[in-house]
């Protein structure tokens, strides 16, 4: 798969808060791919540097242990979002807004903000979610829709949602080991 260093999206109309603008122009949040901005007479266009990473929508993700581990790195960068000022209900989560690099296995992602304001946090991990388990092929994917309804029946807050992933990839690495 061939890497791109950057990737450019065009807005019509500029999206992004000014605070928000200016910490991703920084790059002083390491969860989120640095941004340059380009004010245009037709709008805004935003140049997201993603050397060294891939969309996780580049790569075919065939286990259910896989599935979990990304969801719950997904979630804790969502978790840390709120120290730099960014708002986890504003960014759009799919696969092809989060990069992954091979190299020291890590994550970001590309705060692509919603254009009507902020979403329904779960429903976006919900479909983010049924992107990850697309290509699981394992006989644990039961697991990946427990996780599924957990999302949506009982947490309403991230730190519950990580709650509920790690002990899904617990009980996961329990039923591998026997």
């Amino acid at each position: 798969m061939k890497e791109q260093s950057i990737r450019t999206i065009h807005f019509k109309r500029n999206p992004f808060y000014r605070h928000e603008q200016a910490i991703l122009a920084a790059g002083a949040c390491r969860d989120f791919l640095p941004v340059t901005f380009l004010r245009r007479s037709d709008g805004l266009t935003a140049e997201y540097r993603c050397a060294g990473f891939s969309p996780l929508s580049s790569f075919r993700i065939e286990r259910t242990a896989d599935v979990l581990y990304l969801m719950e790195k997904t979630l804790l960068i969502l978790q840390r979002a709120p120290e730099h000022l960014l708002s986890p209900e504003r960014v759009i989560i799919r696969t092809e807004t989060v990069f992954y690099s091979k190299k020291g296995d890590l994550m970001k992602i590309a705060f692509i903000p919603q254009i009507a304001g902020p979403i329904d946090l779960q429903r976006s991990l919900l479909l983010y979610l049924a992107q990850l388990k697309q290509d699981a092929s394992d006989s644990r994917t039961a697991l990946i829709d427990r996780l599924a309804q957990d999302l949506w029946y009982r947490c309403s807050e991230i730190e519950d949602m990580l709650r509920c992933t790690g002990a899904l990839r617990r009980e996961l690495e329990n039923l591998s080991a026997s």
